[in-house]
């Protein structure tokens, strides 16, 4: 699967933003036992967009928009986050998203470390980031973003992950 990677254009920001909610939704959705949570808001898309080291790519694959990412570039120590990454709903189960991370990882070849966070009950995005990306986790954490925990604890818990690509281990 050769899955390549662009510059988000400014007008193509509005469909990037609904695909990744939708993305997000359909994820939170499988993940819910009773009321739904809320998706990704749009402001925090948009944050993660504005951030000064902010690179925001758009994944196509044989011509089609399939996915994207929005990440945090630290030139100084190659120490990177993935801060949002997205496969379209219509695309998931195919390989994409194991593709997507291979073509960020060849695009940064300097990055010594890669980090970031899904909720703890994103089952799926935890064993993607393990198994298919070579991750681990270092860390169970509160969302600072959601505030305290509600009596399920949804929405509040984040397991933040590393993938170390210079040989330490922290």
């Amino acid at each position: 699967m050769d899955v390549t990677l662009g510059p988000l254009q400014p007008q193509d920001t509005d469909a990037f933003a609904a695909e990744m909610q939708e993305a997000f939704q359909l994820a939170v959705d499988a993940a819910s036992d009773d009321e739904p949570l809320p998706v990704l808001p749009r402001q925090d898309i948009d944050e993660s967009l504005a951030n000064p080291g902010a690179v925001a790519l758009v994944a196509t694959c044989e011509g089609r928009r399939v996915g994207g990412t929005v990440l945090f570039l630290d030139e100084e120590t190659h120490e990177h986050e993935c801060a949002l990454l997205y496969v379209r709903a219509d695309a998931h189960g195919r390989g994409i998203g194991a593709a997507l991370w291979k073509a960020i990882e060849k695009r940064y070849p300097d990055a010594v470390a890669w980090t970031l966070c899904t909720p703890y009950f994103e089952v799926r995005n935890i064993h993607f980031y393990l198994s298919k990306c070579g991750f681990h986790i270092i860390d169970l954490v509160k969302d600072p973003e959601t505030g305290p925990a509600d009596a399920s604890g949804k929405g509040s818990l984040m397991f933040s992950f590393v993938k170390r690509l210079d040989g330490r281990w922290e």
